[in-house]
């Protein structure tokens, strides 16, 4: 069997491993990032079914807060997936959205990785042995004009990478190589997307994130736009907003902000 890296991307192999995905699949060589490709896409058209953008180089990509995310040729998975929904409303629960995505990606690795202990960071860094491998950015974009209302929601793997820039190395982790085919994990990673996205405003996934995540327990300083909070998680609550204790005891569901610190127990 071909080593995970050896695997050339492309559009027909992962059609193939996911036959019934109906939407338009593009793959690139390289690309500034797949999530502004993507979005470049939807202003030229709109979209009635999906859009899958693979590439297997980024010269710009970026997470949240716009922040680099590191994307060396052969060494990872990027992907900006765009669904589309009907009307505005079907895209305003964006935290069960985003917290839905991680599930999805979580249980696609899990199917090619069964004993590595992946976890998810609030909202959706993907971490592995207590370091991150991985991140998920979800956007909304609406074209009242069009008629369009879509997700677009872009996600970084780190998979066997050689080496870390060193501002990462203290804080950066890579899937180990274990000969899976990144068509394949791409294809099932699309597959689990498409169904949490059919039901996702039910919240049913909850419990899997709950398991999922990696700030349970732990005392977190998180940083809003106005002010920062200090408190032990408590836990994820049916809207997916992270709920913390704080010195006070008072409990605060919290829908936005940066977990930036995590302190020893």
């Amino acid at each position: 069997m071909k080593q995970i890296m050896k695997n050339d991307l492309s559009e027909e192999k992962i059609s193939h491993f996911y036959s019934n995905f109906s939407g338009k699949i593009i793959v690139k060589s390289q690309v500034t990032s797949t999530q502004e490709y993507a979005k470049h896409v939807l202003e030229k058209d709109s979209l009635e079914r999906e859009l899958l953008v693979v590439a297997n180089q980024q010269s710009a990509g970026y997470g949240k807060l716009g922040r680099k995310f590191y994307s060396p040729a052969n060494a990872g998975i990027y992907m900006t997936i765009v669904l589309p929904h009907k009307t505005p409303r079907e895209i305003q629960q964006s935290g069960l959205f985003t917290t839905g995505v991680g599930v999805a990606v979580l249980n696609a690795l899990h199917e090619f990785y069964p004993a590595f202990p992946f976890q998810l960071k609030w909202v959706n860094d993907i971490y592995l042995f207590g370091r991150k491998i991985g991140g998920i950015l979800c956007e909304s974009v609406y074209q009242i004009e069009k008629h369009s209302y879509c997700y677009v929601t872009g996600i970084g793997l780190n998979i066997n990478v050689r080496q870390f820039p060193p501002s990462l190395k203290n804080i950066a982790e890579t899937i180990t190589d274990r000969g899976v085919d990144r068509n394949r994990l791409i294809a099932e990673m699309v597959k689990q997307l498409i169904e949490i996205n059919a039901n996702y405003q039910s919240g049913e996934f909850l419990d899997q994130y709950r398991q999922y995540n990696y700030l349970d327990q732990q005392i977190v300083k998180v940083v809003q736009e106005k002010n920062e909070i200090i408190g032990r998680v408590c836990g994820i609550d049916r809207e997916a907003r992270l709920v913390i204790e704080d010195k006070h005891g008072k409990k605060l569901s919290l829908t936005s902000g940066e977990v930036t610190k995590v302190y020893c127990n």
